[in-house]
């Protein structure tokens, strides 16, 4: 027997001749190669057919064939590595892995069965590596299972072990006990509707952390954690807001779901309840803890403070120019709003319009007679002489934060605008 029956089933499963495998010298009879993507591996097999007989001719439908018999398989396990860096990989499908396959027409040694289990896939890396010694003659298969899906968790990267094991009617492998233990889409659907999209993200990235596609995985969870975040601060919190964020929320718990059955289908192994609820909960904690953070911080920083002639304060944003906001606070001191150091004004601008909101501590201290003459005026000497004739208004707060009124530089009359 020979590896015909071995390469009729790669030929089945789509594998063609692989153009590198002049670069894999004496040491295999031929190599296969199958594209990957996104959920699956670039598949290289190496056959290394020792049961061709010795002096066999070159046959060109036989590529396989060789004019003589090939050695064991010596090729060191630094090379492997450095030759599967010829498979190309990208950002969406980052796995490659190679696979030998030892044909021989007698049992193993004791050498080749060490031999056989030193190919197995590095810790780290995205290289799975895996070998197999088939005794065609007694139809066995020994398998390093290195990179057998059950192992890796890549539930659909098929085995080209088991490929082997059907070829030459060899019984199954017993059943792996060891494995990747991965969340199922079940629980990345529920922790994503009892707590947020972000956990359901978490869950997910960690899935592909542990089939080694960081980079992805990493990408994925950032994704999702902006999109939360410009739902959270950007989507606002009226009727609009709530009716953005909860579409949104669902396409991110549809699509959890979805990318966990694609991905990984039904894991093998499950994650446990534990550390789902650990991950959720401090996904959460991380992103919007950090974005609100982040946003008084923000907040914080853009705030700057400084002193007028008599020791009165004025807070003013950062879209306010700091020298505008100081020849503010003096007129201010002219007009006998800003009376000393007990006193401040926080000054804001908003596209063309510039607000200064001031405190009261009497709800009613604005309605006294020439109040509303006294801001109208300050007001469009600060339009005129500040701030280039754009508008500026005065916005009367109460101490908890309530807008009590208005009047800005505009108006006809001076009125004040009741809250």
């Amino acid at each position: 027997m020979n590896a015909e029956p071995f390469l009729l089933e790669l030929e089945v499963r789509g594998y063609l001749p692989w153009d590198g495998a002049e670069r894999l010298g004496p040491h295999v009879s031929s190599a296969f190669f199958r594209r990957g993507s996104l959920d699956t591996v670039h598949d290289l097999v190496l056959v290394v057919d020792r049961t061709n007989p010795e002096g066999l001719p070159a046959d060109t439908s036989a590529p396989h064939r060789t004019n003589r018999r090939p050695g064991p398989f010596a090729m060191p396990m630094s090379e492997v590595l450095l030759r599967a860096l010829d498979i190309p990989t990208s950002l969406f499908a980052p796995l490659r892995r190679v696979t030998i396959i030892e044909l021989a027409d007698t049992p193993p040694t004791a050498d080749d069965v060490a031999r056989i289990d030193t190919y197995a896939s590095p810790k780290s890396g995205t290289t799975l590596v895996g070998a197999a010694y088939v005794d065609t003659s007694a139809k066995t298969v020994h398998a390093n299972d290195g990179a057998s899906p059950l192992v890796t968790g890549l539930l659909h990267a098929e085995d080209p072990c088991d490929w082997a094991r059907k070829a030459y009617g060899a019984p199954s492998g017993a059943p792996l006990k060891e494995g990747v233990a991965l969340f199922g889409a079940r629980a990345v659907g529920a922790i994503s509707f009892f707590l947020s999209p972000v956990a359901g993200a978490a869950l997910l990235a960690w899935n592909l952390h542990r089939t080694r596609r960081n980079a992805l995985g990493a990408l994925l969870f950032a994704a999702t954690a902006v999109a939360v975040l410009v739902i959270m601060f950007g989507a606002g919190d009226g009727k609009a807001g709530q009716a953005l964020a909860l579409p949104l929320n669902l396409g991110g718990l549809f699509f959890c779901v979805k990318a966990t059955r694609g991905l990984f289908g039904e894991p093998i192994r499950k994650a446990s309840l534990v550390l789902a609820l650990l991950l959720g909960f401090g996904s959460v904690t991380l992103v919007v803890g950090g974005g609100v953070g982040t946003a008084m911080i923000w907040e914080v920083s853009g705030e700057h403070e400084l002193s007028t002639s008599n020791g009165s304060k004025v807070i003013h944003d950062r879209a306010t120019n700091p020298t505008d906001a100081a020849r503010a606070g003096e007129i201010l001191v002219e007009h006998g709003v800003l009376s000393g150091p007990q006193s401040g004004v926080y000054l804001r601008k908003d596209g063309n319009e510039h607000s200064l909101h001031l405190v009261f501590d009497d709800k009613n201290a604005h309605e006294e007679p020439g109040v509303k003459d006294l801001y109208r005026k300050t007001a469009r000497d600060l339009s005129a002489n500040v701030f280039a004739g754009q508008r500026v208004s005065f916005v009367f707060e109460s101490s908890t934060g309530r807008e009590l009124g208005r009047v800005s530089s505009g108006d006809s009359s001076g009125a004040l605008e009741w809250k």
